[in-house]
């Protein structure tokens, strides 16, 4: 009698997905075994600072968590008193006030360096203090420094107008089709002439032929002189009454007269150097105007418009 071949118990496969959720499993597991049995060494100093900070540019910072840490890694011209707040000398070991009680001289201490072992002068306070209150860096607390002659009118330059080059008096405005142009007073002019309270009174009509260099206007009894030849195609009808009024918005509402441009009028004076683009002027015109000057390696010199009891403490902050 023959019989059939025997057949064996077949064997159970697991399912490859549930293989593979099981061994990811196993992994997790094992990650959370090491991390839970490892054991770091305690931190020499723990420091919560609520947030991550945003920046540590001193020009740009704003916030409280950033302050924090630049008053933790800079040492600033001069520091406050931990318990007292009032300022005491930081990289500036000592100072002086004249007796207009507005400028400050400002002495810095021999051997300070930075970080990576260059010596820090009074030069490298001049360019970051420009730095603070260039439009371009955008410092959201530039107006702290308007205390300083000339600072506010630095900050508020426009860079795409034109300037007379000499006495930091009229600017340029070009139309885009290069047919026109507007002309008003810097604000650096006005700001110079403001106390007075002058009046502002304009020495030009509509369809009057200028010369350049003709009076365009009367600003506190001195003339604001044209720096572009042309005819005179409007003026202003709503300008400002005074000096002082026409100092708030010396670059937009300020402007005085419009002037049909002659042909390659503005390149000849920018040429010439009669005109200044908005750049050049900043530098070579209104930045020599503010009152922070790098006397030497040593000694740092400001100069206020107006006495200033606080401005120690803002230098401090």
């Amino acid at each position: 009698m023959s019989s059939s071949p025997r057949r064996g118990t077949p064997r159970r496969r697991i399912p490859r997905p549930a293989l593979a959720f099981a061994l990811f499993g196993a992994l997790v597991a094992l990650v959370l075994w090491v991390a839970g049995s490892a054991r770091l060494e305690p931190a020499d100093l723990a420091f919560n600072n609520g947030a991550e900070v945003q920046t540590l540019d001193p020009a740009t910072v704003s916030g409280v968590p950033e302050g924090r840490v630049l008053r933790a890694i800079f040492e600033g011209l001069l520091m406050k008193d931990p318990r007292t707040l009032e300022p005491v000398p930081g990289v500036a070991e000592a100072w002086e006030l004249d007796q207009s009680r507005r400028i400050y001289t400002f002495r810095i201490r021999e051997g300070a360096r930075w970080t990576n072992g260059d010596l820090l002068s009074a030069h490298d306070f001049e360019f970051s203090w420009e730095r603070f209150l260039s439009p371009t860096t955008a410092a959201e607390y530039a107006y702290q420094l308007w205390y300083v002659k000339g600072a506010r009118q630095y900050t508020l330059l426009p860079d795409d107008r034109l300037f007379a080059a000499g006495e930091p008096a009229a600017w340029v405005r070009v139309a885009p089709n290069g047919r026109s142009a507007r002309i008003g007073a810097s604000g650096l002019f006005l700001e110079a002439r403001a106390e007075r309270s002058g009046a502002v009174r304009t020495s030009v009509s509509e369809g009057t032929v200028l010369t350049a260099g003709a009076v365009l206007a009367e600003l506190a009894g001195e003339p604001l002189r044209a720096p572009l030849a042309g005819r005179v195609r409007a003026v202003n009808s709503e300008l400002a009454n005074t000096v002082d009024e026409l100092l708030r918005d010396a670059y937009e509402a300020g402007w005085i007269a419009e002037i049909e441009l002659e042909p390659g009028a503005v390149d000849a004076a920018l040429a010439s150097g009669a005109l200044l683009p908005g750049p050049v002027f900043r530098r070579e015109v209104a930045w020599p105007a503010v009152g922070i000057r790098a006397v030497d390696d040593r000694t740092l010199r400001v100069e206020l418009d107006h006495p200033t009891p606080y401005f120690l403490a803002l230098c401090a902050f």
